[in-house]
């Protein structure tokens, strides 16, 4: 007799492309006519923007560009001078396993901004960025229901909590606003630079929309009316929502933001003068089921046989996901006098195995711009590296990403102080394989034993679970369970047990 579970097929979003990469740009640039000569660089600062992104062909394409924002100092005067470097790049990966209709995320970060003098008209700018790329695509999974079954046939049947991509989606937005200035130290004619940051604070699904608040981080440096760099940060607020394929209730929610763009302008009123950001932002959204997967594991027949066909699974098990704050402080040796301002650049973080889990470090790269004891502005490079130790099973590996970097720094009795802060993501996840029971073919006794009811006593040896011993035996679980008076299938190692069997 053919016994057939019933099939059932659950769609989700498969990944198909999950890769960590970095990268390096390298521009050169010779000095307008109308500036100065090249003393000294004092600061390089960097951004990233994504244009586009497209799946062809068997591989994904992103481009876009690296704005750069280089500050110098002339040989006759201390007045910090802005050379302006745009580095168009193309992060471009085979993904023969990625249909032309993947939904496509992408997520990037400046590793390190350097810029170097090769004359005192031309200097040779380097920037290393990292990138993450991911694809999802739709695909679904057939998974089977046993049926009903004689009392004689035993089954074991587990269920394992699985999380699956279901839905992927983005919302361009754009947000301008205007930063009012303090009225001690009015704008001048130059902005140094201006320095981005996205960060969502809330994100929550509303039927078949994705609904997220956040804060854009603006950092800034500008040239006041008396010729003095001033270094000015404030936030902005957002708030949008992107629509979906199906309404959700329950699911969990990722964003995922990039800036695409940013431009800044003066804006003249009567009584004072503003700076108007505009920033253009893509959210990636992606939305995540929990859902209880019941797989029949095994199977037995009391006075019969009993032969199984399977299925076999791979599924990736999302074990924990949390976020730590890695702090770290560094010296730098030197005459600062006054410290203007700091940025940091966090790297690629370094996920490696130690005894009883991994560790999950840091490095990075603290800029430093500041007067030093003749009133010059002078910058510096500090290297740090934040490192924590997570616990983790040898059979599962672990992913990390900076999601907020924070360096602030005070003079000390040798040179600075420099403080950074780091807010570290690390998800831990596993592969692991499963086997389930699709069907099963039974065949009774052709010709059953008078049998007699008996007992045998045996102890529950270490690792052994009721399940092995009634099959083993030919009972069943709960058999053995009402003849020890059990509640449940558990029972100490070591047990003395009276195993029924007729």
């Amino acid at each position: 007799m053919e016994l057939e579970f019933q099939a059932y097929t659950m769609p989700y979003l498969r990944q198909t492309l999950s890769k960590t990469q970095n990268c390096e740009e390298t521009a050169d640039m010779v000095v307008p006519d109308s500036l100065p000569d090249i003393d000294r660089i004092v600061l390089c600062s960097a951004g990233v923007m994504m244009r586009s992104k497209q799946c062809s062909g068997g591989a994904v394409t992103v481009s876009g560009g690296i704005h750069a924002d280089v500050l110098y100092c002339a040989q006759e005067d201390a007045e910090p001078r802005r050379l302006e470097v745009y580095l168009p790049f193309t992060v471009k990966t085979d993904a023969p396993d990625v249909s032309d209709d993947a939904q496509i995320q992408f997520r990037a970060w400046i590793r390190s901004a350097d810029a170097r003098m090769i004359n005192s008209r031309k200097i040779s700018v380097c920037v290393n960025f990292g990138c993450e790329l991911q694809a999802y695509q739709p695909d679904e999974i057939t998974l089977y229901q046993p049926p009903e079954v004689p009392e004689n046939i035993q089954l074991r049947c587990c269920e394992y909590p699985m999380d699956f991509v279901v839905d992927a989606g983005e919302k361009p937005f754009r947000m301008t606003e205007e930063v009012q200035l303090p009225a001690t130290n009015p704008l001048g004619d130059l902005v140094l630079c201006c320095k981005p940051e996205l960060e969502i604070t809330e994100q929550r699904l509303a039927g078949n929309k994705a609904a997220f608040k956040g804060l854009a981080h603006i950092s800034l440096l500008y040239m006041d009316e008396n010729g003095k760099p001033i270094p000015y940060e404030t936030r902005f607020p957002f708030s949008q929502f992107c629509e979906l394929g199906a309404v959700y209730d329950g699911e969990s929610l990722w964003i995922t933001p990039i800036i695409t763009g940013c431009e800044v302008e003066r804006v003249t009123h009567a009584d004072q003068d503003a700076l108007s950001i505009d920033l253009h932002i893509l959210a990636q959204c992606t939305v995540v089921r929990k859902t209880s997967v019941t797989l029949c594991e095994d199977a037995y027949a009391i006075g019969g046989r009993l032969k199984p066909c399977w299925a076999d699974y791979t599924f990736t098990d999302r074990l924990d996901r949390q976020t730590n704050t890695y702090s770290v402080r560094e010296g730098y040796s030197g005459d600062v006098r006054e410290v203007l301002c700091t940025q940091v650049l966090a790297d690629t973080p370094e996920v490696r195995r130690v005894e009883g889990g991994v560790e999950v470090a840091v490095p990075c790269t603290a800029e430093l711009l500041y007067y030093d004891g003749e009133g010059q502005l002078q910058g510096a490079s500090v290297h740090a590296r934040a490192a924590e130790k997570l616990l983790l099973a040898e059979n599962a590996d672990c992913g990390a990403a900076v999601e907020n970097a924070e360096c602030s720094a005070s003079v000390s009795a040798d040179g600075a102080e420099i403080r950074v802060t780091m807010q570290v993501c690390a998800q831990c996840r596993a592969q692991r394989e499963y086997r389930a029971i699709k069907s099963f073919e039974y065949t009774p006794e052709e010709t059953p034993q008078r049998r007699r009811c008996a007992v045998i006593a045996r102890r529950l040896c270490d690792g052994e679970t009721l399940w092995e011993i009634a099959k083993a035996n030919g009972t069943s679980v709960q058999a053995i369970c009402d003849a020890n008076g059990l509640d449940g299938d558990a029972a100490e190692t070591d047990m003395l047990l009276l195993i029924p069997i007729s």
